[in-house]
């Protein structure tokens, strides 16, 4: 007996199973959204607390503020572009199931680069700087 989650049909070039992918794309998405607040709330709150002068580097921990919504502007713009590629792809052309499955395994990809990205940059921005 084949097994369904492993045969030819249900398992993506990159060897993920494609019942699990939308699953995997929730989680992607909703730990960026969480990524994306902590960013948010985190440069919020160094703000609230310091002197802001000009073209002063104001630090949180490892991490300065401008390092911080750097990465906030750079997830605005991949959801922006993630967001793009599925509505292009949605108008210009009706995908089969299997190769919707092989673009949401690309954004999940991508979105949980992003999420490491920003998880480190918060962990950096809780740790003292000497």
């Amino acid at each position: 007996m084949i097994n369904p989650l492993f045969d030819n049909d249900s398992v993506n070039k990159n060897g993920h199973s494609l019942e699990y992918i939308p699953i995997g794309w929730l989680e992607a998405i909703t730990s960026f959204h969480l990524c994306y607040n902590q960013l948010i709330t985190t440069v919020s709150q160094c703000v609230a607390e310091q002197d802001l002068r000009k073209g002063s580097k104001i630090g949180t921990g490892q991490c300065t503020t401008d390092q911080l919504l750097t990465m906030a502007a750079r997830m605005q713009r991949e959801l922006k572009k993630l967001a793009q590629d599925m509505d292009q792809t949605d108008s210009l052309t009706k995908l089969s199931a299997r190769e919707n499955h092989e673009q949401l395994a690309a954004h999940i990809l991508r979105l949980n680069q992003l999420n490491y990205q920003a998880q480190l940059r918060l962990d950096l921005s809780r740790r003292s700087t000497s």
